[in-house]
């Protein structure tokens, strides 16, 4: 497998766990948003290692490629911003998240297309929409 292959390979893995993990999780983390105001939770689910790779590593990758993965970690960014900074109340971090995660969603489709890497198929969810009284 080529050095371009790898990279889309970890890239296309970890776009779909971000849109994965924020789908399957959503429900818990505005109940711990809720009750704690705990930002935690929601940056630990959206983390990207994106920018730790390196200009070899990208260059390895076709433009179109690049400009994919570059909408989406730019959403990524956004979300991550935004949660780190807000003082909105539980409904209004509802709204802006559900709006962020159908970009997000929209964008990693896109980059999942561009990246052409065949991944197993998703885990079931794990329960985190049934979480009574989530801990933080």
């Amino acid at each position: 497998m080529s050095d371009g292959a790898q990279v889309a390979r970890v890239l296309a893995w970890e776009v779909a766990r971000v849109v994965r993990q924020l789908a399957e999780r959503k429900r818990w983390l505005l109940r711990v948003w809720s009750r704690h105001r705990a930002r935690q939770p929601i940056l630990d689910t959206i983390f990207v290692r994106w920018n730790t790779a390196t200009v070899s590593e990208l260059a390895a990758l076709p433009p179109h490629v690049l400009d994919a993965l570059e909408a989406f970690y730019a959403v990524v960014e956004d979300l991550r911003l935004y949660v780190q900074f807000t003082e909105d109340m539980p409904l209004a971090l509802e709204e802006e998240l559900e709006r962020m995660q159908a970009t997000l969603e929209a964008h990693a489709e896109v980059a999942l297309d561009a990246l052409n890497v065949a991944l197993p198929e998703a885990t079931a969810a794990i329960g985190w929409n049934d979480d009574p009284e989530p801990s933080a």
